[in-house]
């Protein structure tokens, strides 16, 4: 069964994704997040971020290399504090 992300599980991806220095493998990121969440519901997500071009996948992991600017950066700011990431 195939669960549909939720916005707050996108987000939290995308945080993960974001602090990271390095690139990440897809169970590191599962032990970052603050829950539980099922492998098919990452790779949704990942796929999502990917399609989007907010990812890049290599042989060494899954990195973050989107830059929307200050608009974005503050737009993801008031999600993450009405959410409570």
């Amino acid at each position: 069964m195939v669960r549909i992300p939720t916005l707050k599980s996108i987000l939290r991806v995308e945080k993960v994704l974001r602090e990271a220095k390095v690139p990440l493998t897809k169970e590191k990121i599962k032990s970052r997040l603050p829950a539980k969440m099922p492998h098919s519901t990452l790779n949704l997500i990942l796929d999502y971020l990917k399609a989007s071009r907010k990812i890049v996948q290599t042989q060494s992991g899954i990195s973050w290399v989107f830059d929307g600017g200050k608009q974005e950066k503050k737009i993801i700011e008031e999600l993450e504090k009405r959410m409570e990431l």
